[in-house]
């Protein structure tokens, strides 16, 4: 609507379609209307059209975010991840509106879920032994720093440790690097408490209500050591057990770092500052979790390319992924909890059964 009002402007100015056009592209960028567009409601406003609306249409219903829409859509994306809302917008013909809807709103409530069965957490237990070797664990905890433009008056209330403006995505990652929970829009500059627990996660944990009381999620030194969450050793020297066990914490901790790494690398805008409202820049962040799960599990071979991800060598080694070289840095959340936060002699005496666990029966070769 507001590029039509645009467009009648630049007439009456006596601009041509062309110069209107190419005046729409410096200004929207890839979310220009189409030259053909431009052209079309040219001629309609010489024809003596005022208004900038639709004329409705018989039986065409009253919104754009139909199922049928929903999965034209889907299906678009799965076959390129580089398409720009303009473009399904157009070959759906459908509006610029209607497209973000269906990916922010109904594409992300769809993928964006936590589990919340049995069987659901048994399976993220499974993968994580399966696959990397760390019994009763259900995710792996990360946390990233997103750029984006300070809000009016603000002040430093965004303001982080690295220097800029962000807000933060905290997420909780299952064995196949797709994200299980994800918590996103508490300020770059963490209080003490931090954002982790402010979280509904954090409180569900602490209630012992997701998953078995043996079970627990990893993270690195960001994080608390609590009975639910195992964190590195960092005493210096370490035992040879200890760093047995830090070495099994993180080969299964990098399913996050790897999720992280992918999606900003599939995604760009979350490698640049976010430069529109808040509430928008949050919604760019959960569509972009919820297509990071939903390509991941039906186009995982194109999603996570030969090379992509990291690879850990029959000796210990850790071959690069290619995600590393595709974006400058992270911008990972650092210790928010406090330097002088103690564990509890639960928490320290469950990373101690795990740790002689994994130097006897639990141990590989």
């Amino acid at each position: 609507m507001e590029q039509r009002v645009n467009i009648k402007f630049c007439l009456k100015l006596g601009r041509t379609a062309t110069e209107t056009q190419e005046m729409l592209v410096k200004v929207k960028g890839v979310d220009a209307v189409s030259k053909k567009c431009v052209f079309e409601w040219f001629k309609r406003f010489r024809d003596g059209e005022e208004d900038v609306k639709d004329e409705p249409r018989s039986g065409r219903p009253p919104t754009s975010t139909t199922p049928d829409n929903i999965e034209r859509v889907r299906r678009m994306l799965a076959d390129d991840r580089r398409l720009s809302l303009r473009m399904i917008a157009e070959e759906l013909k459908i509006s610029l509106d209607g497209v973000s809807n269906i990916i922010h709103e109904h594409l992300q409530k769809r993928k964006k879920k936590v589990p919340f069965t049995e069987k659901e957490w048994a399976e993220i237990n499974k993968g994580f032994l399966r696959n990397w070797n760390f019994p009763n664990c259900y995710g792996a905890i990360d946390g990233k720093h997103v750029l984006i433009q300070a809000p009016p008056n603000s002040g430093s209330q965004f303001f982080n440790y690295k220097g800029f403006n962000s807000i933060i995505l905290m997420a909780l990652v299952n064995w196949d690097y797709s994200f299980i929970y994800i918590d996103v829009g508490r300020n770059g500059c963490v209080s003490d408490g931090g954002v982790f627990q402010n979280s509904s996660l954090c409180a569900k944990l602490e209630e012992g209500s997701l998953f078995s009381p043996a079970g627990c999620i990893i993270g690195d030194d960001a994080f608390p050591l609590k009975p639910y969450l195992m964190k590195p050793y960092k005493l210096c020297p370490l035992t040879t057990e200890q760093k047995i066990f830090n070495n099994r914490l993180s080969r299964a901790r990098r399913v996050s770092e790897n999720a992280f790494g992918i999606l900003v690398s599939r995604f760009k805008i979350l490698s640049r500052k976010i430069e529109c409202q808040l509430q928008r820049t949050d919604k760019i962040v959960k569509a972009s979790c919820a297509l990071h799960n939903w390509l991941g599990k039906t186009s995982s071979k194109f999603y996570f390319a030969q090379g992509s991800l990291d690879e850990v060598l029959e000796t210990d080694e850790v071959m690069a992924g290619r995600w590393r070289s595709e974006i400058t840095e992270l911008y990972n959340i650092r210790d928010i909890f406090g330097r002088h936060r103690r564990a509890t002699k639960l928490a320290k005496q469950r990373r101690k059964d795990l740790t002689r666990f994994f130097n006897n029966e639990g141990a590989v070769s």
